[in-house]
């Protein structure tokens, strides 16, 4: 009751302050009123953007596939399409990363991690990934760095309607139907799409060393959403939207166990946001919230007497309010203040905690942002809850460019993790007294923009990091059960290297992307035995991940795109078992034909064109060569 009510005087204090305008009128852009909180205060960090071309033959499906294919990122699945999977940053697990869909993370609260398997690509959302976001801006799991997800309404528009369908390798067909519409000053985008899969490919298994073919692995889905902006004037912008999504997925067997498995997992999610931005004379006010809902049902049969009976029945389920209000005075017009104050109001439903958990956390942020000649921000944050609080967390960054066209940054940032549900209160195994995980980041990087004439635009960016983490929250055995405990300390450091590379001649635009990334990630303390694990790398923490994508387009509607994807050894359990390397070879041909109002566009893709056998994580084999035919059919003004 004590934070609820801290938070409506916070807030109500904020709205207050918005509407004492003073002094001079501040320089505001027509597309982007203000940066977010986030964006606000990324100086000294990295930030990518997944390129409209790629996003775009990438529609209609997760956001797994798509950063597979444009980044280095380390992604882990459980083999079939449409099972669930994870993306790691810097050789740390899943729930060291946090995804944030408009501002808000939708981490699971019992897992820690997010399934990026159950989230689909807008043709209207803006992707970005922060790596070694600061702990200051995006609160608890930020060790490896962020996603984001942000609808971004497109005004003016040229495509009203769009019909999107593709057929491919396994049984997979995938079908979304969208719009755009707008009416003076409101903007409307929707869509709705479904997709199945039988997932019935051939695999080798290395544990009994035999060919196979995947059973038991089929999925459905179909999802629904809706997205709504209002853009009264230059200052103002509301804009809200809500994602409905269900998932039916048959789970198969591992490597080495017998085919007959009967096991099933439904997915149901519903997502829900508002957001409001107003800029007055001297100051900025930024107001969203939004609602979560998950529900995930999962059983598991066995045949008794050729007769299917259910052994397991488990219901997982969460409820999320969050809340964030921040307000910004611009001191000078190079000089600014935020005040924010966030909100989240959590509950688990699980049976394995016996009933229900709740948490509540309010977040307290304040920073100063210098943009003039360089960029450079200070910014403090504590966060109090229920469970865990934090301390109190610091984060400093700075960007100073040069009239060369290179730009150096730096930053350093606090950082922390709360433990989950599952930490604290799963039975038997989850541990009341665990300690957040702490840490933090120092950031070195460099940025060099520069032109070779008729060779092209080049963009070549390297940065340099160093994290410890104390506490490290892991689950380990003790007999037939196992326990969270914070288990260790540990340190990860490395180098990015990124290159982008543009040429556009003749009515031919040629863009490489490519980037690649050293990372090592190691024990270095733990806490209680096993000693002779210290110095050992983390599980599925590859030292070196790649990524290029290269391809044309033409002014008469061709496309052409190659992708390379490579990710070095892991290690997947306490020896030195490891999984091989992997690369993956695919391409892509498009073709756009424009008829009046009308737009067809024509793509196949191929996957592993190599055919190469190759596994994310242990005992879960990855599908082979994949072929996809798809097709769009614009309806333009």
């Amino acid at each position: 009751m004590r934070i609820r009510l801290l938070v409506l005087f916070l807030m109500g204090s904020l709205l207050v302050l918005a509407n004492d305008g003073v002094r001079d009128t501040v320089k505001v852009e027509e597309v982007e009123i203000t940066a977010s909180r986030k964006k606000n205060l990324n100086d000294g960090y990295r930030e990518t953007e997944v390129s409209g071309i790629i996003q775009g033959s990438f529609s209609n499906r997760t956001l797994g596939e798509l950063l597979h294919h444009s980044s280095n990122i380390n992604i882990r699945s459980n083999g079939s399409p449409g099972a669930a999977t994870s993306i790691s940053l810097r050789g740390l697990g899943a729930s060291q990363t946090q995804v944030n869909w408009n501002g808000f993370p939708i981490n699971s609260v019992t897992l820690g991690s997010a399934d990026v398997s159950n989230v689909m690509i807008s043709r209207q959302s803006r992707i970005s990934l922060v790596q070694g976001a600061g702990g200051v801006a995006y609160g608890s799991g930020t060790f490896g760095g962020a996603i984001n997800i942000d609808f971004q309404p497109e005004r003016n528009l040229n495509n009203i309607a769009l019909i999107d369908l593709s057929l491919g390798s396994f049984g997979t067909y995938k079908g979304a139907g969208s719009y755009n519409a707008q009416l003076n000053k409101l903007v409307f985008s929707g869509t709705i799409f479904g997709d199945h899969s039988d997932a019935d490919f051939p695999y080798y298994d290395e544990i009994k060393g035999k060919k196979f073919k995947r059973k038991n692995a089929d999925y459905n889905q179909l999802g629904v959403e809706q997205y709504v902006s209002f853009k009264p004037d230059a200052y103002t912008i509301l804009k809200g939207g809500f994602q409905a999504q269900v998932k039916d997925l048959n789970l198969p067997s591992i490597e080495g166990a017998a085919l007959n498995n009967i096991e099933n997992q439904k997915d149901s999610t519903f997502r829900l946001f508002l957001d409001y931005k107003k800029v007055f004379k001297t100051s900025s006010l930024h107001i969203k919230g939004a609602w979560f809902y998950t529900d995930q049902h999962y059983t598991k049969g066995a045949l008794v007497n050729e007769i299917e009976v259910t052994t397991i029945d488990s219901r997982i389920k969460s409820k999320s309010w969050f809340g964030d209000v921040n307000y910004r005075i611009y001191l000078l017009d190079y000089l600014s203040v935020d005040a924010g104050v966030s909100y989240n109001n959590t509950t688990g439903i699980v049976d394995a905690y016996g009933g229900s958990q709740k948490d509540e956390i309010i977040g307290l942020i304040g920073a100063l942002k210098y943009n003039n000649k360089f960029q450079a921000n200070m910014a403090l944050r504590k966060e109090w809850a229920n469970s865990v609080d934090s301390d109190i967390l610091l984060n400093a960054g700075v960007v100073y460019p040069f009239k060369n066209g290179i730009a150096l940054r730096s930053a350093f940032s606090q950082k922390f993790r709360r433990p989950t549900f599952n930490d604290l209160y799963w039975e038997p195994g989850g541990n009341p007294n665990l300690k957040p995980e702490n840490g933090y980041s120092i950031e070195l990087g460099v940025n060099y923009q520069f032109n070779l004439g008729g060779i092209g635009d080049f963009i070549a960016d390297i940065s340099s990091y160093y994290s410890p983490i104390e506490d490290m929250i892991v689950w380990r055995p003790q007999g037939a059960l196992w326990y969270a405990k914070n288990y260790s300390d540990v340190l990860t450091r490395g180098v990015d290297f990124n290159l982008n590379h543009l040429l556009d001649f003749s009515g031919l635009k040629w863009q490489t992307n490519a980037s690649l990334a050293y990372n090592k990630a190691t024990i270095e303390r733990i806490n209680e035995e096993n000693k002779n694990k210290e110095g050992q790398p983390l599980h599925y923490a590859p030292e070196w991940t790649s990524n290029i994508n290269s391809g044309f387009s033409t002014h008469n509607g061709y496309e052409f795109n190659i992708n390379w994807h490579f990710v070095s050894k892991r290690f997947y359990d306490d020896s030195i078992n490891t999984l091989e390397p992997y690369w993956l070879f695919g391409a892509r041909l498009a073709k756009t034909f424009d008829v009046k109002t009308h737009q067809l566009f024509a793509q196949i893709n191929v996957e592993n064109i190599l055919d190469k056998s190759y596994q994310t994580i242990r005992a879960y084999p990855m599908p082979g060569r994949m072929f996809q035919f798809k097709i769009k059919y614009f309806i333009n003004k």
